[in-house]
């Protein structure tokens, strides 16, 4: 990794918003009311890992940068733009997916919707890498699985159900 003389103005912005996000997450999760005595981690755990963990990666995402070692389609060495035709296509793709998902944790519950967006998640992210369908499948399966379990089981956090079935 390099530091310094890699960055753009763009890492540097983002990653101080992501940590400003980061910041205010921890903030507001003091008003997460938690009951006291109470046996298991309460409500605020999850938000505060998380303000934390946005925290620590917008401080790294403005401090580091791995170079980008491709050419540009020019030709030419140098710095490939942060987001092209192809990108900006995908990431409306994505976010209309989550749009999606949100939906359908409402109508179909998280046990019919998760397995199909994680595949679609999966598919959508995969990049240059190549990810087999059966893989991809096993995966978004054994995710669905072990987040059911994890929620309902272990943090007694019960799932959506949806509104269909």
């Amino acid at each position: 990794m390099r530091f310094q003389e890699s960055r753009s103005k763009k890492d540097i912005i983002g990653g101080l918003l992501f940590a400003l996000l980061g910041v205010a997450t921890l903030a507001l999760t003091t008003r997460i009311q938690v009951r006291p005595n109470l046996t298991e981690p309460g409500g605020r755990l999850f938000p505060n890992i998380a303000g934390v963990g946005l925290i620590l990666c917008g401080i790294g995402m403005a401090l580091y940068r791995e170079p980008s070692k491709s050419k540009r389609k020019d030709g030419e060495e140098g710095e490939l733009p942060f987001l092209d035709k192809e990108g900006a296509k995908r990431l409306l793709l994505f976010f209309s997916s989550l749009l999606f998902y949100f939906l359908a944790l409402k109508y179909l519950g998280f046990l019919v919707a998760t397995p199909f967006a994680s595949f679609l998640f999966i598919r959508l992210l995969k990049s240059e890498r190549k990810a087999s369908i059966p893989a991809s499948i096993a995966l978004s399966v054994g995710f669905t699985g072990l987040l059911y379990f994890s929620f309902n089981y272990g943090f007694n956090i019960y799932l959506p159900k949806g509104m269909l079935f």
